[in-house]
């Protein structure tokens, strides 16, 4: 699913090119993750680097790729339930992700994301992978600064039996830098 993403992503890219400049976009946030499964639950703080390539594609039309690497997480809670020892901690994420937009002004714009990730369940030693969809708003705090605030629920593939298959649920902050 993961490949068949990143290509379908790809050929977007690089078709949208021909219809407008865009340009490279790379910045950090902050997400509060909120992740459970059915016998436990991880509650975590979470550094985010994202790095695109968007533009308008028509009118008000914004269309980017996005890679996105969430290195580690702070822990917040991390529950179990039903007497059992597994847990659902992510110690890093990576994902891909298509960010279709509407822009509201010149200096707003809401979004969607749809995406892939793969996810480190550490309890189980296991890489998993989930896919995303979100909402999230934009503006600009300067030329070249965007601030940006965005929710995102992703649904994972069975991690292991005890675990099931974990959801999540985050919402985040961050700044991004177009390099234009």
């Amino acid at each position: 699913m993961l490949k068949k993403l990143v290509a379908a992503s790809i050929f977007t890219i690089m078709s949208s090119t021909i219809a407008y400049a865009g340009s490279f976009y790379m910045g950090p946030s902050v997400m509060l993750n909120y992740l459970s499964a059915k016998n436990s639950s991880y509650n975590s703080l979470s550094p985010r680097l994202s790095a695109g390539y968007g533009g308008i594609v028509a009118n008000n039309f914004y269309l980017a790729g996005e890679l996105t690497a969430t290195p580690g997480s702070v822990d917040l809670k991390n529950g179990y339930t039903h007497g059992t020892d597994q847990n659902t901690k992510v110690t890093h994420t990576y994902g891909l992700s298509v960010i279709p937009g509407i822009k509201l002004n010149d200096t707003a714009m809401v979004y969607g994301r749809v995406g892939a990730v793969k996810s480190y369940f550490s309890s189980q030693a296991k890489t998993v992978t989930g896919g995303q969809a979100g909402i999230g708003v934009e503006t600009s705090v300067s030329p070249t600064w965007n601030l940006r605030s965005e929710y995102i629920y992703t649904a994972y593939r069975s991690v292991s039996h005890d675990i099931g298959s974990p959801k999540s649920n985050a919402i985040g902050i961050g700044l991004i830098h177009n390099f234009n």
